[in-house]
């Protein structure tokens, strides 16, 4: 019979990127812009990416009398992506015309053709984020690892990255 709590959480190291780690592979190039050490490649839609969508909506209730309330909603958003990111949406992994009413994913043949046309190499390292959940990265990071990419999973995403990074490793239009 076995003893309930016995389960110790972890991670793979080499599949997870720090924030710390990420930063540390950039460095300055000689034209005075910079460069990464690996392909960092962005999950989040295009308009993310770009920075062009007013930054969601977060909805609050506060009363104006007892018998009305009005609702309020402000940006939490700021949208944009890390300076030398690609962005891969996540959409590209899939079939371009259903088979019935569901998408599916596209060959492994299909992955490497797309990834080959962005510029991916096996050769490089490639770190993957989006603009929150991860979802969206870890599909792009599944279908790097089935294309035998060395991938990983940048964990604090955008969110982290903008808060943390300095500007100069940012994309954010203006």
């Amino acid at each position: 019979m076995s003893n309930g709590g016995d389960f110790k959480a972890g991670w793979i190291q080499e599949l997870v990127v720090t924030f710390d780690d990420l930063l540390a592979s950039f460095e300055p190039t000689d034209e005075g812009d910079v460069s990464a050490k690996v392909d960092i490649v962005d999950a989040q839609k295009p308009e993310e990416f770009d920075g062009h969508i007013v930054g969601g909506s977060k909805s609050s209730f506060s009363s104006t009398s007892s018998s009305s309330s009005s609702i309020s909603t402000s940006p939490i958003a700021i949208y944009g992506h890390i300076r030398t990111a690609m962005n891969i949406p996540v959409e590209r992994l899939f079939l371009s015309t259903p088979i019935g009413n569901q998408r599916r994913w596209a060959s492994s043949n299909a992955h490497s053709r797309l990834f080959a046309r962005l510029g991916l190499t096996t050769k490089r390292p490639v770190v993957v984020y989006d603009e929150l959940s991860s979802l969206r990265a870890a599909s792009i990071w599944a279908a790097l690892q089935r294309t035998n990419f060395t991938a990983s999973l940048y964990f604090g995403a955008w969110p982290e990255w903008l808060i943390r990074a300095p500007d100069h490793l940012k994309s954010i239009p203006e």
